[in-house]
């Protein structure tokens, strides 16, 4: 995950940048190319992290009418906070392959895979936020969803209206759990 700043950071630059277009696209092209080998090891990463007890995820539905709309139980909310920040990371890294990949870098279907990939990374954060908001863990959980679920909104905030509507409800939950002092109160201590 370490290498995933820097992959945003010349994504960035690019999109910025003042290049000549044949400039641009050979970057885009290498950007691409450097990124893909960071997909494949976050996704070892999770194969790893699926294999041990830890890793150990259970999937319960909540509600039949709404397709997707699932609640994962972790073995904790490290376990929980590991796998959404995963999936948050996991975001990022196929959104800078999707807009880095040059017309015929990819195999015919590979964006499609890769942002369907994103779609069950944003899925899978919204289906973690029930257990991450726990009373029992309610304010250092709502610390660890704030970025992963803002990049669940890059990906559903433009999917089906299912998705957007699960979205705005899991951002629901967290705008009306407990508030911002609280939460940092409980992350970094009394300030007194």
């Amino acid at each position: 995950m370490a290498d995933i700043p820097a992959l945003r950071s010349t994504l960035f630059a690019l999109q910025n940048s003042i290049a000549t277009d044949e400039a641009k696209v050979v970057m885009y092209y290498d950007l691409a190319e450097e990124a893909l080998p960071v997909l494949a090891q976050l996704l070892e990463w999770r194969k790893s992290w699926d294999a041990l007890s830890e890793g150990h995820i259970v999937s319960i539905s909540a509600d039949e009418e709404r397709s997707g709309d699932c609640t994962l139980h972790y073995t904790s909310l490290y376990a929980a906070n590991c796998c959404s920040l995963y999936d948050a990371s996991l975001i990022l890294v196929l959104e800078t392959i999707l807009l880095s990949a040059q017309p015929g870098q990819l195999q015919p279907g590979v964006a499609a895979t890769l942002y369907e990939k994103a779609r069950q990374a944003a899925m899978e954060i919204c289906a973690s936020l029930d257990f991450q908001l726990q009373n029992s863990h309610a304010r250092l959980g709502q610390l660890f969803v704030l970025w992963p679920l803002r990049e669940a909104g890059k990906i559903l905030g433009n999917g089906s209206p299912a998705e957007q509507s699960l979205l705005e409800r899991q951002k629901q939950k967290v705008a009306t759990g407990q508030d911002f002092w609280e939460i940092a109160n409980s992350a970094f201590g009394k300030y007194e």
